[in-house]
């Protein structure tokens, strides 16, 4: 299931990361914009995790980590966007996709480390959604749901749109 998802899902997490990737990697403000996006998103998604799938498949929460590095920046916590919703089907997907991100929240803490750019990254850096991720994906492989990835893919590209959004209408803020 994990490589029909990564496929089915390349274009809207490629457009994500060319939304946020330079926000991530930018001066303090920037990396602020990419935690508030995080934030904002973020916040909704877990409610509708914790609200939809079984305790043993909700990703640890990681709202709270964000939170705590946009206070260290002197940042306020933003008003979240609105409340999610995704087809109770979906939830594997919508779970593998909050997970997922934290390989690519890796990535970002060795390029801002490579870089030089300090901050606050309790969020980047929290080893807690890696090692869920490592057991969602198990757990996924064994899932009967594995033989039909059709309701985990329309959950996924549900989570996908929802960050994208987000983004969006943050960045569509700042233009004006």
């Amino acid at each position: 299931m994990r490589a029909i998802l990564r496929d089915e899902t390349r274009d809207p997490h490629d457009r994500i990361d060319g939304l946020m990737g330079d926000l991530a990697l930018g001066p303090a403000q920037d990396y602020a914009r990419f935690l508030e996006i995080q934030y904002r998103a973020r916040v909704p998604l877990e409610r509708w995790l914790a609200a939809n799938l079984p305790a043993d498949l909700v990703p640890p929460a990681s709202s709270g980590l964000v939170a705590d590095d946009l206070l260290a920046l002197n940042r306020p916590l933003p008003r979240t966007n609105g409340e999610f919703a995704a087809p109770p089907a979906g939830g594997l997907g919508v779970a593998w996709v909050v997970a997922g991100s934290s390989l690519g929240n890796r990535t970002i803490l060795a390029q801002r480390q490579r870089r030089g750019l300090g901050g606050p990254d309790g969020f980047l850096s929290s080893t807690q959604m890696p090692a869920f991720f490592k057991r969602l994906l198990g757990v996924m492989d064994r899932s009967p749901a594995a033989r039909d990835a059709g309701g985990p893919i329309g959950g996924a590209m549900v989570a996908f749109a929802w960050f994208e959004a987000t983004a969006r209408q943050e960045l569509g803020a700042l233009a004006q």
